[in-house]
């Protein structure tokens, strides 16, 4: 399996000998090379750069603005074996280097459902952005209520989706709610029936032990009576 960490220093500086030596080399190679570079994780100035410096080295260049495979974890070169000059491919990669990336990978072939024939390469500078509103990484799928009359239990099936369980002190009656869940690094909001919301402040606690460090993670909603008062809490070790 292919892993990488990103490594970028800020902004891009190009150094101008490596670009003129990397044009003496190309010659034809270069000229017959279409470099699909997928600027969606790139401002416009850097994709500007990354285009000129590109072009420079005589590479024909197709922006791509498509989503970028969950899969790419940092910088990725993506190239078929039938090209007819490979030594092309890590050209592109000393490119990266001068433009600030100390860390570049390379796969033959295909990466997901992109896939490259020909002298056709792909080039993926940084992964996917994060979407700012999806569940955290390591927030957990499940949490239990501490309710003032009843149960309940709160659970995130689909990261952005939400589904909530209550049952009454002294019924069998179960109340059941889902919708959708919008986070940020601190708080948490729940989209209820006719554009009412539930909002709850995240609290992360950490504490140590023999069995390791654990991590108590608290919903603690910001009006009553969101959610029949509940508040929600979940111990893991982390």
């Amino acid at each position: 399996m292919r892993k990488s960490e990103l490594t970028r220093a800020s902004g891009f500086r190009v150094l101008p000998n490596v670009v003129a030596s990397l044009m003496a080399i190309c010659a034809t190679a270069c000229n017959s090379t279409r470099v699909h570079l997928y600027a969606t994780s790139l401002t416009a100035a850097e994709t500007s750069e990354f285009t000129e410096v590109l072009r420079e080295a005589g590479f024909r260049v197709q922006l791509n603005n498509q989503e970028i495979p969950q899969g790419i974890t940092g910088p990725l070169i993506v190239y078929s074996p039938a090209h007819e000059d490979l030594d092309v491919v890590t050209q592109i990669g000393r490119i990266m280097k001068s433009l600030g990336y100390s860390t570049v990978e390379y796969q033959a072939y295909d990466v997901e459902n992109h896939v490259y024939s020909g002298n056709n390469i792909g080039v993926y500078p940084r992964p996917r952005p994060k979407d700012p509103h999806k569940m955290p990484d390591d927030m957990p799928g499940y949490f239990r209520g501490s309710c003032p009359d009843g149960e309940a239990t709160l659970e995130f099936p689909r990261g952005q989706e939400f589904t909530f369980e209550y049952s009454p002190k002294g019924t069998e009656d179960t109340v059941f709610l889902k919708g959708p869940a919008t986070w940020s690094p601190e708080s948490l909001t729940l989209g209820l029936a006719d554009g009412q919301t539930a909002d709850f402040i995240i609290e992360p606690v950490d504490s140590k032990d023999r069995y390791g460090i654990t991590r108590r993670v608290t919903l603690k909603p910001t009006a009553e009576p969101a959610l029949f008062g509940c508040e929600f809490s979940i111990v893991f070790l982390r």
